[in-house]
């Protein structure tokens, strides 16, 4: 049976008729979605460590904001290297914040430490705050911890997290670590030493 179309041409009827794909149709469906798979699954594969990139880098950006609060609270300074996870405590009031966990990447024994060369100094003072390190993902194991960036740690993918003076978060491969100016240059001296 077949119905008039109102173009003029014939149509086969659709009441109760249904065309299986052929063998062939068949094939090339698979096939596209084989190869979508093959396509995605390394994005996929991926995304358990980039997922939790975003909590890493937000734990940096928190943390250095924290440091800028307490500095605010006193005349600018920013706190003691030894002692900077326990005085901004009251300033984020999350023991979690200071831990990197081991789905970022990092080994279990990584958290963050200060760079040990901006202790107690006037924030304000820096010459260049962009291009000085103030926190960053390090391999102490003990609270309080301080360095340079001999103790920077780095993920298994070869970044490490960290913030610098002006709370500029960054996600950095080493090359651009090593490039960073760890001894920050103050307004009218050439190098923090100097100031001293």
């Amino acid at each position: 049976m077949t119905a008039q179309s109102p173009y003029g041409k014939e149509s086969p009827a659709t009441k109760d008729e249904f065309r299986m794909p052929s063998l062939k149709e068949t094939v090339i469906i698979i096939v596209v979605i084989l190869v979508l798979a093959a396509i995605l699954y390394p994005v996929f594969a991926k995304a358990p460590i980039h997922g939790h990139k975003p909590s890493a880098f937000s734990q940096t950006k928190q943390i250095a904001t924290a440091m800028h609060i307490y500095a605010g609270d006193y005349n600018d300074k920013l706190p003691i290297a030894g002692l900077w996870q326990d005085q901004i405590f009251p300033y984020h009031k999350n023991p979690d914040l200071l831990i990197l966990e081991k789905r970022t990447g990092f080994s279990p024994e990584a958290s963050f430490a200060m760079n040990e060369r901006v202790s107690q100094f006037n924030y304000l003072a820096v010459r260049a705050p962009w291009t000085c390190p103030l926190v960053f993902s390090s391999r102490a194991t003990n609270p309080n911890a301080s360095g340079g960036p001999a103790s920077v740690a780095y993920s298994e993918k070869g970044f490490a997290f960290l913030a610098r003076i002006d709370t500029s978060t960054r996600i950095a491969k080493p090359e651009e670590v090593a490039n960073l100016e760890w001894h920050p240059t103050l307004l009218g001296s050439s190098t923090l030493d100097e100031a001293e």
